[in-house]
């Protein structure tokens, strides 16, 4: 899957992992969101919305 870094990109993965969660009976605390360091604004923003979301991220 591929979404743009910005508010409809991050809309439609936060569509894209609740219907996961949905068709595989999962939680949000069933993934692992890895996020690439991109040194910019590009992860901050994806990584604030997720966070709020209760995802649990890690970023190297």
């Amino acid at each position: 899957m591929k979404f743009n870094a910005d508010s409809s990109g991050i809309a439609e993965f936060l569509a894209a992992l609740e219907k996961i969660e949905i068709q595989c009976s999962l939680t949000k605390k069933d993934f692992l969101i890895l996020l690439e360091p991109t040194g910019g604004h590009y992860s901050y923003l994806v990584q604030q919305v997720l966070l709020n979301e209760d995802y649990d991220l890690f970023q190297n």
